[in-house]
Protein backbone atom coordinates (compact mmCIF):
# COMPACT_ATOMS: atom_id res chain seq x y z
CA UNK A 1 0.00 0.00 0.00
CA UNK A 2 3.05 2.16 0.74
CA UNK A 3 4.66 1.57 -2.55
CA UNK A 4 1.80 2.57 -4.09
CA UNK A 5 1.28 5.73 -2.40
CA UNK A 6 4.78 7.01 -2.74
CA UNK A 7 4.53 6.13 -7.10
CA UNK A 8 2.00 7.73 -7.49
CA UNK A 9 3.23 10.68 -5.46
CA UNK A 10 6.43 11.01 -7.52
CA UNK A 11 4.78 10.77 -10.62
CA UNK A 12 2.32 13.62 -9.43
CA UNK A 13 5.48 15.93 -8.87
CA UNK A 14 7.21 15.05 -12.69
CA UNK A 15 3.45 15.83 -14.01
CA UNK A 16 3.62 18.94 -12.04
CA UNK A 17 7.49 19.91 -13.03
CA UNK A 18 6.63 19.39 -16.94
CA UNK A 19 3.75 22.02 -16.58
CA UNK A 20 6.01 24.77 -15.29
CA UNK A 21 5.03 28.47 -16.89
CA UNK A 22 6.73 29.04 -20.51
CA UNK A 23 9.30 31.98 -20.29
CA UNK A 24 7.89 35.30 -22.66
CA UNK A 25 9.70 35.51 -25.93
CA UNK A 26 12.46 38.40 -26.25
CA UNK A 27 11.76 40.18 -29.19
CA UNK A 28 14.42 39.85 -32.11
CA UNK A 29 17.66 42.55 -32.28
CA UNK A 30 17.52 44.44 -35.68
CA UNK A 31 20.34 43.76 -37.72
CA UNK A 32 23.10 46.29 -37.57
CA UNK A 33 24.29 47.26 -41.02
CA UNK A 34 28.15 47.97 -39.91
CA UNK A 35 27.64 43.53 -39.85
CA UNK A 36 26.57 43.95 -43.71
CA UNK A 37 28.86 46.56 -44.74
CA UNK A 38 31.70 44.22 -46.90
CA UNK A 39 35.12 45.56 -45.99
CA UNK A 40 38.90 45.44 -47.21
CA UNK A 41 41.71 44.36 -45.79
CA UNK A 42 43.02 48.16 -45.41
CA UNK A 43 39.92 48.34 -42.94
CA UNK A 44 41.95 45.61 -40.91
CA UNK A 45 45.28 47.30 -40.51
CA UNK A 46 43.72 50.20 -39.82
CA UNK A 47 41.61 49.26 -37.28
CA UNK A 48 43.60 46.42 -35.51
CA UNK A 49 44.49 47.80 -32.42
CA UNK A 50 41.17 50.01 -32.14
CA UNK A 51 38.49 49.04 -29.36
CA UNK A 52 35.70 50.28 -27.88
CA UNK A 53 32.67 50.61 -30.99
CA UNK A 54 31.67 51.66 -34.24
CA UNK A 55 33.02 55.24 -33.21
CA UNK A 56 36.27 54.28 -31.90
CA UNK A 57 37.14 52.53 -35.07
CA UNK A 58 35.87 54.83 -37.89
CA UNK A 59 38.72 57.60 -35.53
CA UNK A 60 41.46 55.32 -35.92
CA UNK A 61 40.77 54.52 -39.98
CA UNK A 62 40.28 58.18 -40.04
CA UNK A 63 43.81 58.84 -38.27
CA UNK A 64 45.25 56.53 -41.36
CA UNK A 65 43.53 58.35 -43.44
CA UNK A 66 44.78 61.72 -42.34
CA UNK A 67 48.31 59.79 -42.54
CA UNK A 68 47.99 59.09 -45.95
CA UNK A 69 47.70 62.85 -47.28
CA UNK A 70 51.57 62.86 -49.08
CA UNK A 71 51.00 59.16 -50.46
CA UNK A 72 52.24 58.96 -54.11
CA UNK A 73 51.23 57.40 -56.96
CA UNK A 74 49.96 53.70 -57.35
CA UNK A 75 51.26 53.30 -53.73
CA UNK A 76 47.89 55.57 -52.76
CA UNK A 77 45.57 52.67 -53.60
CA UNK A 78 45.68 51.37 -50.14
CA UNK A 79 44.48 54.95 -48.70
CA UNK A 80 42.00 55.03 -51.47
CA UNK A 81 40.50 52.06 -50.53
CA UNK A 82 40.40 52.81 -46.92
CA UNK A 83 38.24 56.20 -48.11
CA UNK A 84 35.92 54.21 -49.55
CA UNK A 85 34.72 51.38 -46.73
CA UNK A 86 35.06 54.74 -44.03
CA UNK A 87 32.76 56.21 -46.31
CA UNK A 88 30.55 52.97 -46.40
CA UNK A 89 30.76 52.45 -42.66
CA UNK A 90 31.17 55.36 -40.76
CA UNK A 91 28.81 58.80 -41.82
CA UNK A 92 26.81 57.90 -38.78
CA UNK A 93 29.42 57.50 -36.47
CA UNK A 94 31.87 60.16 -37.02
CA UNK A 95 29.89 63.03 -38.91
CA UNK A 96 32.51 65.53 -38.29
CA UNK A 97 35.14 63.91 -40.27
CA UNK A 98 32.56 63.09 -43.69
CA UNK A 99 33.39 66.01 -45.42
CA UNK A 100 37.03 65.56 -45.07
CA UNK A 101 37.10 61.68 -46.33
CA UNK A 102 34.61 62.82 -49.13
CA UNK A 103 37.38 65.50 -50.26
CA UNK A 104 40.43 63.11 -49.70
CA UNK A 105 38.82 59.94 -52.19
CA UNK A 106 38.92 61.73 -55.23
CA UNK A 107 42.58 62.79 -54.64
CA UNK A 108 43.51 59.45 -53.46
CA UNK A 109 41.80 57.69 -56.36
CA UNK A 110 43.39 60.03 -59.10
CA UNK A 111 46.86 59.26 -57.77
CA UNK A 112 45.99 55.15 -57.58
CA UNK A 113 45.51 55.23 -61.07
CA UNK A 114 49.02 56.48 -62.25
CA UNK A 115 51.23 53.75 -63.24
CA UNK A 116 53.00 51.69 -60.54
CA UNK A 117 56.84 52.59 -59.12
CA UNK A 118 59.04 50.25 -58.95
CA UNK A 119 59.01 50.58 -55.22
CA UNK A 120 55.59 50.32 -55.13
CA UNK A 121 55.11 47.48 -57.19
CA UNK A 122 57.65 45.89 -54.51
CA UNK A 123 55.02 46.38 -51.60
CA UNK A 124 52.54 44.63 -53.41
CA UNK A 125 54.09 41.71 -54.16
CA UNK A 126 55.03 41.69 -50.70
CA UNK A 127 52.13 42.18 -49.34
CA UNK A 128 50.44 39.52 -52.37
CA UNK A 129 53.08 36.54 -51.99
CA UNK A 130 54.77 37.55 -48.26
CA UNK A 131 58.52 37.51 -48.19
CA UNK A 132 60.83 35.96 -50.54
CA UNK A 133 61.12 32.50 -49.55
CA UNK A 134 65.40 32.95 -49.38
CA UNK A 135 66.75 35.36 -47.15
CA UNK A 136 65.43 37.42 -43.36
CA UNK A 137 61.90 38.52 -43.68
CA UNK A 138 62.31 41.47 -41.82
CA UNK A 139 66.05 42.38 -43.57
CA UNK A 140 64.08 42.16 -46.99
CA UNK A 141 60.72 44.36 -45.79
CA UNK A 142 63.13 46.79 -43.74
CA UNK A 143 65.40 47.19 -47.05
CA UNK A 144 62.44 47.86 -48.71
CA UNK A 145 61.12 50.75 -46.17
CA UNK A 146 64.70 52.41 -46.26
CA UNK A 147 64.59 52.78 -50.10
CA UNK A 148 60.83 53.45 -50.76
CA UNK A 149 59.05 54.58 -47.39
CA UNK A 150 59.62 58.28 -47.94
CA UNK A 151 58.76 58.04 -51.44
CA UNK A 152 55.67 56.43 -50.96
CA UNK A 153 54.73 58.43 -48.23
CA UNK A 154 52.09 55.63 -47.18
CA UNK A 155 52.11 54.80 -43.77
CA UNK A 156 49.24 52.46 -44.05
CA UNK A 157 51.50 50.63 -46.65
CA UNK A 158 54.31 50.39 -43.93
CA UNK A 159 51.89 48.90 -41.53
CA UNK A 160 50.76 46.61 -43.92
CA UNK A 161 54.36 45.54 -44.29
CA UNK A 162 54.63 45.12 -40.69
CA UNK A 163 52.30 42.70 -40.63
CA UNK A 164 53.63 40.77 -43.04
CA UNK A 165 56.93 40.33 -41.38
CA UNK A 166 55.17 39.38 -37.98
CA UNK A 167 52.93 36.86 -39.65
CA UNK A 168 56.44 35.34 -41.08
CA UNK A 169 58.30 35.35 -37.98
CA UNK A 170 55.91 35.99 -35.10
CA UNK A 171 57.33 38.37 -34.00
CA UNK A 172 55.79 42.18 -33.76
CA UNK A 173 58.10 45.70 -34.78
CA UNK A 174 58.42 48.58 -36.06
CA UNK A 175 59.97 49.58 -39.76
CA UNK A 176 62.63 51.92 -39.47
CA UNK A 177 60.98 54.69 -41.70
CA UNK A 178 64.93 56.53 -42.57
CA UNK A 179 66.14 56.93 -46.10
CA UNK A 180 69.73 56.46 -47.11
CA UNK A 181 69.83 60.46 -47.01
CA UNK A 182 68.78 60.06 -42.93
CA UNK A 183 70.96 57.62 -42.40
CA UNK A 184 74.06 59.33 -44.03
CA UNK A 185 72.70 62.10 -41.70
CA UNK A 186 72.93 59.73 -38.55
CA UNK A 187 76.30 59.03 -39.87
CA UNK A 188 77.68 62.26 -39.91
CA UNK A 189 76.29 63.09 -36.43
CA UNK A 190 77.95 59.77 -34.98
CA UNK A 191 81.12 60.71 -36.89
CA UNK A 192 81.65 63.53 -33.75
CA UNK A 193 81.99 60.17 -31.07
CA UNK A 194 85.05 61.58 -28.96
CA UNK A 195 86.01 58.20 -27.34
CA UNK A 196 85.43 54.43 -27.57
CA UNK A 197 82.13 53.88 -26.36
CA UNK A 198 80.70 56.84 -28.17
CA UNK A 199 81.96 55.48 -31.63
CA UNK A 200 81.40 51.81 -30.77
CA UNK A 201 77.11 53.29 -30.35
CA UNK A 202 77.69 54.96 -33.34
CA UNK A 203 78.71 52.05 -35.60
CA UNK A 204 75.15 50.61 -35.08
CA UNK A 205 74.19 53.50 -37.91
CA UNK A 206 77.23 52.76 -39.77
CA UNK A 207 75.85 48.94 -39.93
CA UNK A 208 72.24 50.30 -40.84
CA UNK A 209 73.40 51.73 -43.64
CA UNK A 210 75.52 49.78 -44.99
CA UNK A 211 73.37 47.02 -44.57
CA UNK A 212 70.38 48.28 -46.31
CA UNK A 213 71.48 51.61 -48.32
CA UNK A 214 74.81 49.59 -50.26
CA UNK A 215 72.72 46.55 -51.56
CA UNK A 216 72.80 45.48 -55.36
CA UNK A 217 76.03 46.62 -56.30
CA UNK A 218 74.97 50.05 -55.06
CA UNK A 219 78.67 51.38 -53.74
CA UNK A 220 78.79 54.53 -50.88
CA UNK A 221 80.02 57.71 -51.76
CA UNK A 222 83.19 58.82 -50.84
CA UNK A 223 81.60 60.65 -47.37
CA UNK A 224 79.51 57.67 -46.13
CA UNK A 225 82.66 55.61 -46.61
CA UNK A 226 84.95 58.64 -44.98
CA UNK A 227 82.39 58.81 -41.87
CA UNK A 228 82.21 55.16 -41.39
CA UNK A 229 85.89 54.40 -41.23
CA UNK A 230 86.48 56.96 -38.89
CA UNK A 231 83.29 56.15 -36.30
CA UNK A 232 85.50 52.25 -36.77
CA UNK A 233 88.47 53.63 -36.29
CA UNK A 234 87.36 55.79 -33.74
CA UNK A 235 85.71 52.46 -31.80
CA UNK A 236 89.19 50.59 -32.03
CA UNK A 237 87.74 48.14 -34.61
CA UNK A 238 89.51 47.03 -38.13
CA UNK A 239 88.47 49.21 -40.35
CA UNK A 240 88.87 47.20 -44.02
CA UNK A 241 88.82 49.10 -46.95
CA UNK A 242 85.53 50.56 -48.76
CA UNK A 243 84.97 50.52 -52.40
CA UNK A 244 83.08 53.22 -53.31
CA UNK A 245 81.91 54.76 -56.58
CA UNK A 246 83.48 57.66 -58.74
CA UNK A 247 83.33 60.86 -57.22
CA UNK A 248 84.37 63.53 -54.61
CA UNK A 249 83.35 64.96 -51.63
CA UNK A 250 80.69 67.88 -51.97
CA UNK A 251 80.11 71.04 -49.92
CA UNK A 252 81.83 70.17 -46.81
CA UNK A 253 79.97 66.63 -46.06
CA UNK A 254 82.61 65.77 -44.20
CA UNK A 255 84.25 68.33 -41.39
CA UNK A 256 88.02 67.62 -42.31
CA UNK A 257 87.22 66.82 -45.80
CA UNK A 258 90.91 67.40 -47.79
CA UNK A 259 91.36 70.08 -50.60
CA UNK A 260 91.14 67.62 -53.27
CA UNK A 261 87.88 66.40 -52.49
CA UNK A 262 89.12 62.64 -51.74
CA UNK A 263 89.54 61.97 -48.13
CA UNK A 264 89.60 63.20 -44.59
CA UNK A 265 91.49 63.85 -41.82
CA UNK A 266 90.00 61.28 -38.77
CA UNK A 267 92.70 62.31 -35.83
CA UNK A 268 95.73 64.00 -34.86
CA UNK A 269 98.00 62.71 -31.84
CA UNK A 270 94.99 60.52 -30.68
CA UNK A 271 92.65 62.70 -30.09
CA UNK A 272 89.65 62.41 -32.98
CA UNK A 273 89.16 65.49 -34.86
CA UNK A 274 85.22 66.43 -35.16
CA UNK A 275 85.64 69.49 -36.39
CA UNK A 276 88.53 71.82 -38.56
CA UNK A 277 89.01 73.91 -34.92
CA UNK A 278 89.93 71.09 -33.39
CA UNK A 279 91.93 69.70 -36.28
CA UNK A 280 93.73 73.07 -36.12
CA UNK A 281 93.89 73.13 -32.08
CA UNK A 282 95.94 69.54 -32.26
CA UNK A 283 98.31 70.21 -34.99
CA UNK A 284 99.23 72.94 -33.51
CA UNK A 285 100.40 71.68 -30.26
CA UNK A 286 100.75 67.69 -31.74
CA UNK A 287 105.11 66.55 -31.64
CA UNK A 288 106.33 63.77 -32.71
CA UNK A 289 103.02 61.87 -32.63
CA UNK A 290 100.85 60.34 -35.64
CA UNK A 291 97.77 61.70 -37.72
CA UNK A 292 95.22 59.43 -39.23
CA UNK A 293 93.29 59.69 -42.57
CA UNK A 294 90.81 58.27 -44.55
CA UNK A 295 91.98 58.81 -48.34
CA UNK A 296 90.51 57.46 -51.82
CA UNK A 297 92.35 54.96 -53.84
CA UNK A 298 91.56 54.27 -57.91
CA UNK A 299 90.45 51.17 -58.28
CA UNK A 300 89.20 48.67 -61.40
CA UNK A 301 85.62 49.91 -61.44
CA UNK A 302 85.57 53.06 -58.76
CA UNK A 303 87.66 53.96 -55.69
CA UNK A 304 88.81 52.49 -52.36
CA UNK A 305 89.00 54.51 -49.33
CA UNK A 306 91.19 53.13 -46.66
CA UNK A 307 92.80 54.28 -43.50
CA UNK A 308 96.49 55.41 -43.65
CA UNK A 309 98.63 56.69 -40.55
CA UNK A 310 101.91 58.87 -40.80
CA UNK A 311 104.37 60.66 -38.54
CA UNK A 312 103.34 64.12 -37.40
CA UNK A 313 106.92 65.74 -36.26
CA UNK A 314 105.29 68.74 -36.05
CA UNK A 315 102.97 71.47 -37.67
CA UNK A 316 105.37 73.27 -40.49
CA UNK A 317 107.28 69.91 -41.53
CA UNK A 318 104.52 67.75 -41.93
CA UNK A 319 102.69 70.26 -44.33
CA UNK A 320 105.68 70.51 -46.31
CA UNK A 321 105.96 66.60 -46.78
CA UNK A 322 102.60 66.30 -47.95
CA UNK A 323 101.17 69.31 -49.49
CA UNK A 324 98.35 66.99 -50.63
CA UNK A 325 96.88 66.49 -47.47
CA UNK A 326 95.72 69.54 -46.94
CA UNK A 327 91.98 69.82 -45.15
CA UNK A 328 89.54 72.19 -46.95
CA UNK A 329 89.54 75.66 -45.00
CA UNK A 330 92.56 75.02 -42.84
CA UNK A 331 94.74 78.03 -44.68
CA UNK A 332 91.30 80.40 -44.19
CA UNK A 333 91.33 79.21 -40.78
CA UNK A 334 94.27 79.33 -39.52
CA UNK A 335 94.63 83.17 -41.02
CA UNK A 336 91.26 83.70 -39.19
CA UNK A 337 92.92 82.42 -35.76
CA UNK A 338 96.03 84.34 -36.32
CA UNK A 339 95.00 87.73 -37.50
CA UNK A 340 94.39 89.11 -34.25
CA UNK A 341 97.59 88.63 -32.87
CA UNK A 342 99.29 90.14 -35.80
CA UNK A 343 97.43 93.28 -35.69
CA UNK A 344 98.14 93.04 -32.19
CA UNK A 345 101.69 93.18 -33.00
CA UNK A 346 101.58 95.47 -35.80
CA UNK A 347 99.71 98.01 -32.75
CA UNK A 348 102.87 97.85 -30.88
CA UNK A 349 104.82 98.41 -33.61
CA UNK A 350 103.51 101.43 -34.24
CA UNK A 351 103.68 102.41 -31.61
CA UNK A 352 107.34 101.77 -31.17
CA UNK A 353 107.93 103.61 -34.45
CA UNK A 354 107.41 106.68 -32.93
CA UNK A 355 110.37 106.36 -30.62
CA UNK A 356 113.22 104.05 -32.10
CA UNK A 357 112.65 103.41 -35.87
CA UNK A 358 115.50 101.12 -35.97
CA UNK A 359 113.97 98.17 -33.31
CA UNK A 360 110.69 99.23 -34.84
CA UNK A 361 112.24 98.13 -38.43
CA UNK A 362 114.14 95.18 -36.87
CA UNK A 363 110.73 94.32 -35.26
CA UNK A 364 108.58 94.87 -38.30
CA UNK A 365 110.79 92.97 -40.51
CA UNK A 366 110.41 89.90 -37.89
CA UNK A 367 106.89 89.96 -37.78
CA UNK A 368 105.94 90.17 -41.81
CA UNK A 369 108.82 87.23 -42.50
CA UNK A 370 106.83 85.22 -39.82
CA UNK A 371 103.53 85.96 -41.19
CA UNK A 372 104.63 86.07 -44.85
CA UNK A 373 102.43 83.15 -45.84
CA UNK A 374 99.12 84.41 -44.84
CA UNK A 375 100.56 88.03 -46.44
CA UNK A 376 101.03 86.65 -49.54
CA UNK A 377 97.20 84.50 -49.57
CA UNK A 378 95.33 86.75 -47.05
CA UNK A 379 93.54 90.14 -48.26
CA UNK A 380 92.11 90.64 -44.39
CA UNK A 381 96.44 90.50 -43.33
CA UNK A 382 97.12 92.53 -46.24
CA UNK A 383 94.23 95.29 -45.05
CA UNK A 384 95.68 95.09 -41.13
CA UNK A 385 99.24 96.07 -42.64
CA UNK A 386 97.53 98.99 -44.70
CA UNK A 387 96.04 99.59 -41.91
CA UNK A 388 99.18 101.00 -39.91
CA UNK A 389 100.73 102.79 -43.07
CA UNK A 390 101.52 106.31 -41.73
CA UNK A 391 102.45 104.92 -38.81
CA UNK A 392 104.72 102.96 -40.05
CA UNK A 393 106.76 105.48 -42.13
CA UNK A 394 109.63 105.70 -39.64
CA UNK A 395 110.44 101.77 -39.65
CA UNK A 396 110.05 101.67 -43.51
CA UNK A 397 112.43 104.31 -44.29
CA UNK A 398 114.80 102.91 -41.56
CA UNK A 399 114.49 99.94 -43.72
CA UNK A 400 115.46 101.25 -46.84
CA UNK A 401 118.57 102.52 -45.19
CA UNK A 402 119.61 99.73 -44.13
CA UNK A 403 119.09 97.88 -47.75
CA UNK A 404 120.83 101.61 -48.92
CA UNK A 405 124.42 100.33 -46.43
CA UNK A 406 124.04 96.63 -47.00
CA UNK A 407 124.32 97.69 -51.12
CA UNK A 408 128.04 99.39 -50.03
CA UNK A 409 129.01 95.94 -48.49
CA UNK A 410 131.43 93.80 -51.07
CA UNK A 411 128.42 92.03 -53.36
CA UNK A 412 129.77 90.55 -56.92
CA UNK A 413 127.56 92.65 -59.48
CA UNK A 414 125.30 90.37 -59.86
CA UNK A 415 124.03 89.97 -56.39
CA UNK A 416 124.16 93.75 -56.20
CA UNK A 417 121.82 94.17 -59.13
CA UNK A 418 119.51 91.42 -57.76
CA UNK A 419 119.68 92.70 -54.21
CA UNK A 420 118.71 96.21 -55.05
CA UNK A 421 115.87 94.88 -58.13
CA UNK A 422 114.34 93.15 -55.51
CA UNK A 423 114.59 95.82 -52.69
CA UNK A 424 112.24 98.28 -55.09
CA UNK A 425 109.13 96.61 -54.69
CA UNK A 426 110.21 93.84 -52.13
CA UNK A 427 110.37 95.73 -48.50
CA UNK A 428 111.31 92.65 -46.64
CA UNK A 429 112.80 90.41 -49.39
CA UNK A 430 116.59 89.68 -48.36
CA UNK A 431 115.67 90.42 -44.49
CA UNK A 432 116.43 87.57 -42.44
CA UNK A 433 114.13 85.84 -39.72
CA UNK A 434 115.55 88.11 -36.88
CA UNK A 435 114.03 91.37 -39.35
CA UNK A 436 117.92 92.24 -39.57
CA UNK A 437 119.00 93.13 -43.29
CA UNK A 438 120.53 89.90 -44.94
CA UNK A 439 121.56 89.98 -48.27
CA UNK A 440 120.07 86.53 -50.18
CA UNK A 441 117.94 85.67 -46.99
CA UNK A 442 115.76 82.33 -47.88
CA UNK A 443 112.48 83.44 -46.47
CA UNK A 444 109.04 83.10 -47.43
CA UNK A 445 108.55 87.36 -47.66
CA UNK A 446 111.10 86.81 -50.88
CA UNK A 447 108.64 87.27 -53.53
CA UNK A 448 106.05 89.52 -51.11
CA UNK A 449 105.22 92.49 -53.07
CA UNK A 450 104.60 95.59 -50.83
CA UNK A 451 104.27 98.49 -53.27
CA UNK A 452 100.50 98.25 -53.14
CA UNK A 453 100.29 97.80 -49.30
CA UNK A 454 102.59 100.38 -47.64
CA UNK A 455 101.76 103.47 -49.81
CA UNK A 456 103.35 105.99 -47.69
CA UNK A 457 105.90 103.94 -46.13
CA UNK A 458 107.04 102.35 -49.32
CA UNK A 459 107.31 105.82 -50.76
CA UNK A 460 109.90 106.74 -47.36
CA UNK A 461 111.66 103.58 -48.04
CA UNK A 462 112.03 104.10 -51.20
CA UNK A 463 113.30 107.86 -50.77
CA UNK A 464 116.07 106.22 -48.16
CA UNK A 465 117.25 103.51 -50.66
CA UNK A 466 118.46 105.64 -53.38
CA UNK A 467 121.82 105.62 -52.30
CA UNK A 468 121.82 101.55 -52.88
CA UNK A 469 120.45 101.84 -56.69
CA UNK A 470 122.88 104.70 -57.07
CA UNK A 471 125.61 102.23 -56.08
CA UNK A 472 124.09 99.61 -58.37
CA UNK A 473 124.00 102.00 -61.37
CA UNK A 474 128.09 102.58 -61.18
CA UNK A 475 128.23 98.96 -61.80
CA UNK A 476 125.95 97.69 -64.41
CA UNK A 477 125.70 93.85 -65.44
CA UNK A 478 127.70 93.40 -68.70
CA UNK A 479 126.51 91.12 -71.46
CA UNK A 480 129.14 88.24 -70.84
CA UNK A 481 127.45 88.31 -66.91
CA UNK A 482 124.15 88.00 -68.20
CA UNK A 483 124.27 85.27 -70.49
CA UNK A 484 126.13 83.33 -68.03
CA UNK A 485 123.75 84.38 -65.28
CA UNK A 486 121.03 83.18 -68.10
CA UNK A 487 122.55 79.85 -67.92
CA UNK A 488 122.88 79.68 -64.56
CA UNK A 489 118.96 80.33 -64.25
CA UNK A 490 117.81 77.37 -66.81
CA UNK A 491 119.97 74.78 -64.96
CA UNK A 492 118.15 75.97 -61.71
CA UNK A 493 114.78 75.81 -63.49
CA UNK A 494 115.58 72.31 -64.37
CA UNK A 495 117.12 71.50 -60.94
CA UNK A 496 113.49 72.72 -59.37
CA UNK A 497 111.33 70.71 -61.77
CA UNK A 498 113.63 67.66 -61.42
CA UNK A 499 113.44 67.93 -57.15
CA UNK A 500 109.31 68.97 -57.96
CA UNK A 501 108.69 65.89 -59.68
CA UNK A 502 110.87 63.91 -56.79
CA UNK A 503 108.90 65.43 -54.37
CA UNK A 504 105.82 64.53 -56.03
CA UNK A 505 106.81 60.89 -56.72
CA UNK A 506 108.08 60.48 -53.01
CA UNK A 507 105.20 61.85 -51.92
CA UNK A 508 102.81 59.74 -53.64
CA UNK A 509 104.83 56.83 -52.80
CA UNK A 510 105.02 57.42 -49.24
CA UNK A 511 101.15 57.87 -49.35
CA UNK A 512 100.82 54.12 -50.57
CA UNK A 513 102.66 52.68 -48.30
CA UNK A 514 100.82 54.47 -45.62
CA UNK A 515 97.24 53.44 -46.72
CA UNK A 516 98.62 49.65 -47.44
CA UNK A 517 98.47 50.79 -51.43
CA UNK A 518 101.70 49.14 -51.51
CA UNK A 519 103.79 47.28 -49.23
CA UNK A 520 107.11 48.75 -47.37
CA UNK A 521 108.71 48.69 -44.09
CA UNK A 522 109.96 50.95 -41.49
CA UNK A 523 113.45 51.22 -43.36
CA UNK A 524 111.09 51.66 -46.99
CA UNK A 525 108.82 54.52 -44.86
CA UNK A 526 111.99 55.92 -43.78
CA UNK A 527 114.08 56.24 -46.83
CA UNK A 528 111.12 57.74 -48.84
CA UNK A 529 110.74 60.32 -45.83
CA UNK A 530 114.30 61.78 -46.69
CA UNK A 531 113.80 61.59 -50.19
CA UNK A 532 110.69 63.90 -49.65
CA UNK A 533 112.80 66.33 -47.46
CA UNK A 534 116.06 66.35 -49.44
CA UNK A 535 114.16 66.89 -52.24
CA UNK A 536 111.40 69.62 -50.85
CA UNK A 537 114.59 71.72 -49.89
CA UNK A 538 116.32 71.09 -53.08
CA UNK A 539 113.40 72.79 -54.87
CA UNK A 540 113.17 75.46 -52.85
CA UNK A 541 116.75 76.61 -52.67
CA UNK A 542 116.57 76.08 -56.59
CA UNK A 543 113.66 78.13 -57.02
CA UNK A 544 115.06 81.23 -54.58
CA UNK A 545 118.12 80.86 -57.05
CA UNK A 546 116.11 81.28 -59.78
CA UNK A 547 114.14 83.91 -58.48
CA UNK A 548 117.70 85.76 -57.45
CA UNK A 549 118.73 85.61 -60.88
CA UNK A 550 115.17 86.63 -62.70
CA UNK A 551 116.08 89.81 -60.61
CA UNK A 552 119.32 90.36 -61.24
CA UNK A 553 122.12 90.11 -64.07
CA UNK A 554 119.18 87.73 -66.27
CA UNK A 555 116.69 90.13 -65.61
CA UNK A 556 116.82 90.66 -69.51
CA UNK A 557 116.09 87.53 -70.43
CA UNK A 558 112.90 87.12 -68.12
CA UNK A 559 110.45 85.85 -70.42
CA UNK A 560 112.61 82.73 -71.59
CA UNK A 561 113.48 81.77 -68.06
CA UNK A 562 109.68 81.59 -66.60
CA UNK A 563 109.18 79.90 -69.46
CA UNK A 564 111.67 77.52 -69.13
CA UNK A 565 110.67 77.18 -65.30
CA UNK A 566 106.69 76.41 -66.33
CA UNK A 567 108.38 74.20 -68.85
CA UNK A 568 110.24 72.34 -66.38
CA UNK A 569 107.82 71.85 -63.64
CA UNK A 570 109.62 74.47 -61.47
CA UNK A 571 105.72 74.86 -59.06
CA UNK A 572 104.90 77.64 -57.45
CA UNK A 573 106.06 77.37 -53.71
CA UNK A 574 104.31 74.73 -51.17
CA UNK A 575 103.51 77.77 -49.12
Amino acid sequence: MVRRLLASTLLLVAACASEAPKRRAEPPRPADPWDDTPHSNEWLYATREASGGHPTECKAAFTWIEGEAECRGAGCVHAKDLAKDWLARCEPHDPDHVDAVKKALPDLAAKARQDASPCSEESEALLRDGCPKTGDCAEAVQAWATRCSKLEASPLTVRMLERVVERKTGRKGKLDGRSCEDLFADIGKGSSCSNTFACEAALKEVDAYRARCEVAGDKPGIAAAVLSLGITHGAGRPAAPVLTRAGALKNREVATALDDGMGAALSVCGERTSDLARYLAKRRECKDGEIVYARAWKRDGGLEVRLGKLAFPDDRTFSARFPSLAVDGEAELRDAQDLAAFEAELGKIAGLAQGSARDAAASLGKLVVAHALALHRSGAFREALSSKDAALVPAMRELGAQKAKAAKAKLTVAELAGFVARARTRAFADVGPDGAVAVGAATRATELETEGVLTKGMAAYQEALKPGEAQAKLRKVDARTAKLALAYGKIQADTCGAAEKRLSDAEQKMLACAFGVQPCDEAGAAKLTKEIDDARQQADAARHQLDAVLTGAASSYKGELVERSSSAGCLEPWW
